[in-house]
């Protein structure tokens, strides 16, 4: 059954507004949230061609790293038990774009690890010597453990090499 036009309208007015007092509530959290622009369909005939794509978007930050020389195929494979995420000043200095993840590719290019910030209860702060940079440096790791593998799909060395 379907709805008459300004029951819907009316639905569709008060479903906007629940929207913006949660992308409200998320930016005060936060998060980066854009309102998904939506449309009401003129009459009922062209109501399929005004569905939409949900209501808010949220947009988060991913760092990706790539081991050269490691070509770990698992999680089990990585030759670490506690795994380098980055430098601690960065990632405890403030972003504007919150943080989502780490991942680091392996050297074909055909799996990674992910590290969620939701491991971040399990990372620890260690000085270790940065061999670039010649110095000591104040480094986050993640116990491997709290790692997730991920096969890549798309493996651009593969087709290089076809």
């Amino acid at each position: 059954m379907v709805k008459p036009t300004d029951e819907f309208r009316g639905l569709m007015a008060n479903a906007r507004e629940v929207a913006f007092v949660v992308a409200t509530e998320l930016g005060k959290r936060g998060h980066r949230v854009r309102v998904v622009p939506n449309t009401v369909s003129p009459n009922v005939e062209e109501r399929w061609s005004h569905t939409d794509e949900g209501d808010l978007e949220i947009t988060q930050r991913v760092e990706v790293k790539h081991w050269p020389k490691i070509d770990f195929k698992s999680r089990d494979e990585v030759p670490y038990t506690d795994i380098i995420v980055d430098e601690a000043y960065k990632i405890d200095k403030k972003h504007q774009t919150p943080f989502y993840a780490y991942i680091i590719v392996n050297a074909s290019m055909t799996g990674g690890l992910l590290i969620p910030i939701w491991s971040k209860a399990f990372w620890f702060k260690s000085t270790r010597h940065d061999r670039r940079e010649g110095q000591s440096r104040e480094f986050y790791l993640c116990p491997r453990k709290q790692t997730i593998w991920f096969p890549l799909l798309t493996n651009p060395k593969a087709e290089d090499e076809a």
